[in-house]
């Protein structure tokens, strides 16, 4: 992909937010404007000759550092800008084990744990699965939950853990780690009366 070309996507990527809509478009504008800005003087110091372009990299440095500092910023205040509809708010990190819940004859028989941000009035703003099988553990996790996975840096740090020290928990081990970072056990063990 040319400079250009990831230019002309970036403009375009508040079209991209429209379904989600994970910024609200002043926030968006201004994200575009810092990357766009970022790249496009990128751009105009290659195009210089190449004493002239040290002499004028050296002197926007620190305004093309900025700009991505800027752009970076902009990017980890996300999660603290955005917080979802009502609804959402009130949504609790939680884990689901689906073979110990009591519907569990009419779900897969592959062994695995769901996580995500579960909402008490039911629902959920995303969740993927941990799962167990003959290779060893894997995370699936499809692009709408990537939002939800990005607001849990605790769970990513166990991860990094268990692959830093070569652990092989067990999926009842798995769940205590999770419990052990505030994570609520939601699964379902017996059938509601109502």
């Amino acid at each position: 992909m040319t400079e250009n070309e990831a230019i002309e996507l970036l403009k375009n990527f508040a079209n991209w937010n429209g379904d989600d809509e994970w910024l609200d478009a002043e926030d968006m504008e201004e994200l575009v404007n810092i990357c766009s800005n970022a790249l496009e003087e990128v751009q105009q110091y290659r195009k210089l000759g190449t004493i002239e372009f040290l002499t004028n990299m050296k002197r926007g440095y620190d305004e093309v550092l900025t700009n991505v500092r800027q752009c970076q910023n902009a990017w980890q205040q996300l999660p603290e800008q955005y917080e979802g509809d009502e609804k959402n708010k009130k949504s609790i990190k939680a884990y689901i084990i689906p073979h110990e819940a009591w519907y569990k004859n009419s779900v897969s028989k592959k062994s695995c744990i769901c996580i995500g941000l579960y909402c008490e009035g039911g629902g959920t703003e995303g969740e993927f699965e941990v799962a167990w099988d003959e290779v060893g553990i894997r995370l699936q996790a499809y692009s709408d939950s990537w939002k939800v996975l990005r607001k849990m840096p605790e769970l990513i740090e166990i991860m990094a853990k268990i692959s830093r020290e070569k652990l092989k928990p067990t999926i009842t081990e798995f769940a205590k780690m999770l419990d052990s970072i505030g994570f609520k056990d939601i699964t379902q063990r017996e059938r509601s009366k109502s």
